[in-house]
């Protein structure tokens, strides 16, 4: 996603974008390398919904102080996954399972307060009963699918372009997005609230970010760049392959506000399950 939209920027900005990959940390050692950049655009941040979560839990970054958000760009549905071999048909046949035996099944995730961790937490919480379940942490996003596919785990929740190779192929199944409406480009794939869980949504989203204290004009710059990308024929073809939305604030400033009304919210989150940084 961000390969597409990079290309798409430097037509609009008229300069080449050079994506520095830094894993590590789940993102923070990346988010790091911006924060401390001259804030003259040179260096530009993928931020995505994780970082907001990693700063309540790590408290190693301030994404307001170190930060210029410029705007959100897209948003995804998580899927739930299970091996093409699993026993489980239905989200409420797993989750029923789970319920009988209580810390026999486990999932899998990017890491302690990712997404794909926090997902089920939530959904742990709004189960009647709650949901006991083994949680095993691995680094990156692509590892739990292929650790489900193997048989080693019995589901996790992933981006649909992290598992469609797998799914594709047999080796994995969906039993459920976590979206508001059946995806248009995978309509045969239930809503947790179709699957029994009603209300439950959950898509994590993509954004960008200066360091702080860039230029007012430039952080707008950006934003303006950005609106026009999400509307070029790769990445509109991109979205409709990968199950993604484009989602764009509506200034920099809402985005800002998006980011303190989200740290709030996982900061109760994260107290009330007793999460701490491993």
């Amino acid at each position: 996603m961000l390969r597409t939209l990079a290309e798409a920027l430097g037509a609009q900005l008229q300069t080449s974008l050079v994506i520095d990959y830094r894993p590590g940390a789940a993102g923070l050692l990346a988010a790091k390398v911006v924060a401390v950049a001259t804030p003259d655009g040179s260096a530009i941040l993928l931020l995505h919904s994780g970082l907001v979560t990693q700063q309540v839990l790590t408290q190693r970054l301030d994404l307001l102080a170190e930060f210029s958000p410029v705007t959100t760009f897209a948003t995804s549905p998580l899927f739930l996954v299970v091996a093409g071999s699993s026993p489980y048909d239905t989200l409420e046949a797993m989750l029923r399972a789970i319920e009988r035996a209580p810390g026999r099944l486990n999932f899998g995730s990017q890491g302690v307060g990712s997404p794909s961790h926090l997902v089920f937490e939530r959904l742990a919480l709004q189960w009647p009963g709650g949901l006991k379940i083994t949680h095993v942490p691995y680094k990156s996003p692509n590892e739990p699918p292929a650790a489900v596919a193997a048989g080693e785990l019995d589901f996790c929740f992933a981006i649909p372009l992290a598992v469609l190779p797998l799914v594709q192929a047999g080796r994995l199944r969906v039993l459920a997005i976590a979206s508001a409406q059946r995806s248009r480009q995978y309509p045969q794939v239930p809503t947790f609230a179709e699957a029994g869980v009603a209300g439950f949504t959950d898509e994590p989203w993509f954004a960008l970010a200066l360091p702080a204290r860039a230029p007012a004009a430039l952080v707008e710059r950006l934003a303006h760049a950005v609106r026009k990308s999400v509307t070029s024929p790769a990445f509109e073809t991109l979205l409709a392959r990968s199950g993604g939305t484009a989602a764009l604030s509506a200034s920099p400033e809402q985005f800002a506000a998006r980011l303190r009304a989200e740290l709030q919210a996982d900061a109760t989150l994260l107290a009330r399950l007793g999460i701490k940084p491993e």
